[in-house]
Order: C-alpha cells, then sequence, then structure tokens
C-alpha cells in the first residue's frame, strides 16, 4: 500500500484491509484460503494495474499487483480452482523496478523488442 509497503497482518473473515480517509493507493495483494479450503483448492487472481493493464495470476499467497512503481490497482480477478489445476492464463503476476524494462512494455511491445534484440 503506497507510503506503508505490506501490511503485517492478513485480514480475514470479512475485515477490512488497507486504510480509510488517507486516500493511499492500493498497489498489490496477496490472497489465501484458510480453514481447510486451502487443501482442496487453489485461489487463483490477477490484477488490473494503472498504465499496465491486466498483470498475469498469481495463487494462494502470492503478491499481485506492482512494487515500486506507484500505480493503482484498477481491478482484481478472483477464481477458485480445485487444487492442482493450471494456471488460468500466463505468469508473472507481480511487477516490479527490478525487472527488466520489457517486463513493464505491453505484450505486443514485448514480443517486438524482442525480436529487434535476437
Amino acid at each position: 500500500m503506497q507510503s506503508h509497503g505490506w501490511l503485517p497482518t492478513w485480514a480475514k473473515n470479512g475485515q477490512m484491509s488497507g486504510t480509510t480517509g488517507e486516500a493511499k493507493r492500493l498497489e498489490a495483494i496477496q490472497i489465501r484460503l484458510t480453514d481447510g479450503a486451502q487443501s482442496k483448492y487453489d485461489v487463483w487472481y490477477r490484477v488490473h494495474a494503472q498504465s499496465y493493464g491486466w498483470l498475469g495470476w498469481a495463487k494462494n499467497g502470492e503478491k499481485a499487483g506492482t512494487a515500486g512503481l506507484a500505480k493503482r490497482l484498477e481491478s482484481i480477478q478472483i477464481k477458485l480452482l480445485p487444487q492442482g489445476s493450471a494456471a488460468p492464463g500466463r505468469r508473472p503476476a507481480l511487477l516490479t523496478t527490478t525487472l527488466l524494462p520489457t517486463a513493464m512494455c505491453p505484450l505486443w511491445e514485448v514480443a517486438r523488442l524482442r525480436r529487434a534484440l535476437a
């Protein structure tokens, strides 16, 4: 979360995660199942990040969003699938300032740049 980083505890059972009244953007999320559900299901999720669009899928507590890029989350998609199911789509799900610059380009631009550099 903007100016706070990762919060130290997980929210659960309808608890609010984040801040109120501070006008801080949510930049990344983690979601995990509890109470035995994690032995039967995988929770897959992806986010739509400002300037980048839909990022890849994350699952079971992995980070999804941006880190160090100051971009807000604009949408979240969540799927609950039987444990061991394949990812619903491409990965990775977290963009950081340490990734190659091409990782932050639209997919068609990444392909064009890879061909140009080959």
